[in-house]
């Protein structure tokens, strides 16, 4: 057996390490703190605050800590140039070492406007009782049938392709939060069906069918969560989402914060080949809104 190599012992070097670990610790500790002398942030809009209603010049910077033990960085996006439809978010890597070059650019585009809103062939409501955090509460099922279809502007990998159909649940309050997301969503993979030609969707991941052989896919664990971010609250939800069956991510989301996500978690591979979760936190946003557009 192979003996691992020893590496001399380097007081300044784990001085330091612990010292970074350490102002990452404080910054997400003073990020998260809720003070009750904060206001709550208003918010009445029916979604979350993306890149297309900010103007150019507006941030938002998010502090990333790897799963594998590296060290935390930070990145920051800035809404540069084009009024038109969509918006370019420019990167720039802040880290131990310093800046790095920026990357340009990602492109944010309003809902809807690329044509990959799918299909709604069916839809009908009923009331569930739901539980989240130990809390009870009524909440409405839209049942949707989803088709998928092949676009000509498709951006995404796989591409969906013709005649893949997805009937999923999709819980969510009623009354509830201005701007929240569904508080429950899963599939029925009885009338679902995928195409299994090489470049096309793939059914959704869950967890393990339930009582009536619907697959979880998405489920709030709990409401109404405040976070406390540049001396004030926003109200929260916080999410378990199976991006593959046996690795659940969880996520914070929030529409008052741009982008709608305050934490949210990334799987990852580590140089040692092995699965691990990424967490983001955004440290601070500045939105500078964009006026009304007309339809």
């Amino acid at each position: 057996m192979s003996r691992l190599p020893v590496v001399p012992y380097d007081g300044g070097m784990w001085r330091r390490i612990l010292t970074l670990g350490g102002v990452a610790l404080v910054a997400c500790t003073s990020t998260h703190r809720v003070a009750a002398s904060q206001p709550w942030v208003p918010w009445n809009r029916p979604a979350s605050l993306g890149w297309y209603d900010c103007e150019p010049g507006s941030t938002l910077v998010e502090r990333h800590t790897p799963g594998d033990g590296g060290l935390p960085f930070e990145l920051r996006r800035t809404r540069i140039g084009d009024p038109g439809i969509r918006a370019q978010v420019q990167t720039e890597r802040l880290g131990p070492q310093g800046a790095q070059r920026p990357t340009c650019c990602r492109l944010a585009f309003p809902p809807g406007v690329l044509g990959h809103e799918p299909d709604r062939e069916e839809r009908f409501l009923r009331r569930e009782a739901f539980q989240a955090g130990g809390v009870k509460v009524e909440v409405e099922v839209e049942v949707v049938r989803r088709t998928t279809r092949l676009d000509s502007g498709c951006d995404t990998v796989p591409c969906p392709c013709l005649g893949d159909v997805l009937v999923e649940e999709m819980s969510s309050r009623r009354p509830g939060p201005a701007g929240e997301g569904a508080v429950r969503i899963r599939f029925d993979p009885s009338r679902s069906h995928f195409s299994r030609a090489q470049g096309c969707s793939s059914p959704p991941h869950g967890s393990a069918p339930d009582a009536r052989g619907l697959v979880e896919t998405r489920v709030a664990t709990a409401l109404d969560v405040p976070f406390g971010l540049q001396g004030a609250r926003h109200r929260c939800m916080r999410v378990r989402t199976w991006l593959s069956p046996d690795m659940p991510v969880e996520s914070l989301e929030c529409p008052s914060v741009l982008e709608g996500r305050a934490m949210w978690q990334t799987p990852d591979a580590s140089a040692r080949g092995a699965r691990t979760l990424e967490t983001t936190e955004v440290v601070s946003f500045d939105c500078k809104e964009s006026p009304p557009r007309g339809p």
